[in-house]
């Protein structure tokens, strides 16, 4: 549930119509149909106070949730968000590095009341307070008894317990990768389109709070790969993100296929490294064409491909149409 602040006035600026009752309401019913409830929260909205934090975190801990998750709020390129960290409408931008731009244990932006350090620790401060209770700590005891042994369903719990009792010297961490090039995970034989999620470590991608991040499926990339094997079309994704590889790792892979068409998604946090696997790319297969999307891209462009000659097409939007439209002017010698 999108629930994102508990203070009304935070709400009305964002245009949502949540209320406390109708979040109560709504827990209520999902817990008595034995639907586990999942409360999303961002720190840091336009005009955010310390005032409105402590209602935030107030609410979510009166509402029948199991699970939550805070963002900091960050104004990606293209938003309304952006828009107004620019102008400084109750949100300034600080920092323009794309690589900056995590949502967790980090801050690119500061309100007329909060800094971005404060910012920053009431992210802490919201996940401790959830997750370090009684009732908390019992629901998840009780599942690991029913046999729920996935470590990611109960890392938010420890990284709370982690900051609540202090035992553990926090460091930060990076997703373990092997030196060697694995062996190649698809058959390299005839591959028309290969889609690229751009490696990229749990602790880049959240920073120093990813005790607390997810993985996210490349989604777009599967829809897209649906619609273009509708016309006919042999695609397969790699997931580098999620296999752990690094750059190197998903270089040799992608030389290995050799397609004719390598498409790479790419958010704001993710286009520096996107950037880079594209330039390599080009330089081994320099006949690959070579396609970059995601909303970053659609948001700058140009910005994009002027950054790195190795891209050939940026696709704007919604990619599905338009890529297969483009693939097919390129087959033809379209212009």
């Amino acid at each position: 549930m999108g629930i994102e602040s508990g203070d009304p006035s935070i709400l009305n600026s964002m245009a949502k119509k949540n209320t406390w009752k109708k979040c109560n309401e709504a827990t209520r019913a999902l817990e008595k149909y034995g639907i586990e409830t999942r409360g999303s929260f961002i720190i840091g909205l336009p005009y955010e106070s310390h005032e409105s934090v402590q209602k935030t975190i107030q609410l979510a801990k009166s509402l029948r949730l199991k699970q939550i998750g805070c963002n900091i709020s960050t104004p990606y390129p293209g938003t309304e968000l952006y828009r107004m960290s620019q102008n400084k409408e109750g949100i300034e931008l600080l920092i323009s590095d794309w690589n900056s731009f995590k949502r967790w244990g980090n801050a690119v932006i500061q309100t007329p009341e909060l800094t971005r350090e404060e910012i920053i620790e009431y992210q802490v401060k919201l996940l401790t307070e959830f997750y370090a209770r009684p009732t908390i700590f019992w629901y998840y005891f009780k599942q690991f008894i029913k046999g729920n042994r996935n470590f990611y369903y109960y890392r938010p719990m420890i990284f709370a317990l982690r900051e609540k009792l202090k035992r553990f010297h926090r460091r930060p961490g990076k997703a373990a990768v092997k030196n060697t090039v694995p062996e190649s995970i698809f058959p390299p034989k005839n591959l028309d389109v290969l889609l690229v999620q751009p490696p990229l470590t749990h602790h880049e991608r959240y920073g120093r709070r990813y005790y607390g991040g997810d993985f996210v499926p490349p989604i777009g990339l599967a829809y897209l790969a649906s619609s273009l094997r509708d016309k006919g079309r042999t695609v397969r994704i790699i997931d580098a993100e999620a296999l752990g590889w690094n750059l190197d790792q998903t270089l040799e892979e992608v030389v290995k296929l050799k397609p004719r068409y390598v498409g790479i998604t790419a958010v704001t946090i993710s286009i520096a490294r996107a950037q880079k696997l594209a330039g390599a790319i080009k330089e081994r297969l320099p006949d690959t064409v070579i396609i970059i999307g995601g909303n970053h891209v659609s948001a700058l462009p140009e910005q994009t491909r002027r950054q790195e000659p190795g891209i050939d097409c940026a696709v704007v939007g919604e990619g599905e149409l338009t890529t297969t439209a483009l693939l097919d002017a390129i087959d033809k010698n379209v212009k």
